[in-house]
């Protein structure tokens, strides 16, 4: 089974000047047909457990019963902030949850749980919306596997849509390294389905949809 890594959010509008304009409709819309595609293609999806994706994520497993096919990692040291969305992943669709310690502070716990998590074997990444968070993700996948499929999505915008743009010192200057590749338009479920066919993950999407 692939493994599909999902790095998605909804920016705070005070933090504008971080991420980016953004598009709360569309980052819904996009992660709710990336969802949708992985699961329907028999993959694996990986992510972990933001408050405003999980609620998403929660709605597409149940509708396909596919919640074992779903990873949620979350740190202890948000354990009592645990959502109501991950605890029903877990306890009724059948999702993994896997616990990664707690630091001693939310950034530095934070900070576990991505390197824990990155260390996946993961064939595939998209990234949609999001801040700062996003970013350090998408470097820590591209350090650890320079070659990894990465995908983002622009019209949602957020830090995503940024990507392109992101220079990193020790991947950038290869050039066996891909760019990001750059999803455009809305048309976000024949997006995902031929990003993933492209990979060899489910079946492509027709051509009248895209």
């Amino acid at each position: 089974m692939k493994t599909i890594f999902l790095s998605a959010s909804f920016p705070e509008p005070s933090r504008e000047n971080e991420s980016g304009p953004s598009y709360p409709s569309d980052i819904a819309a996009a992660a709710a047909a990336t969802i949708e595609a992985a699961l329907r293609a028999k993959g694996r999806l990986l992510f972990g457990g933001h408050p405003t994706i999980s609620p998403i994520v929660l709605n597409i497993a149940s509708m396909l019963r596919a919640g074992p096919q779903v990873t949620v990692y979350q740190s202890e040291y948000f354990r009592p902030q645990l959502t109501q969305e991950v605890q029903r992943l877990v306890d009724t669709e059948g999702a993994s949850m896997i616990l990664t310690p707690a630091g001693d502070d939310r950034k530095s716990s934070l900070e576990v749980l991505r390197r824990e998590m990155l260390a996946e074997p993961i064939d595939v990444a998209f990234f949609i919306g999001g801040m700062s968070g996003i970013g350090e993700e998408f470097s820590a996948l591209r350090r650890r596997n320079p070659i990894l499929e990465c995908l983002a999505y622009q019209a949602p915008g957020g830090f995503a849509a940024r990507l392109g743009d992101r220079i990193d010192p020790i991947c950038d200057n290869d050039s066996s390294v891909p760019p990001v590749r750059e999803l455009r338009g809305r048309a976000y479920g024949s997006l995902a389905l031929r990003a993933l066919a492209n990979m060899g993950i489910g079946r492509p999407a027709p051509s009248d949809e895209l």
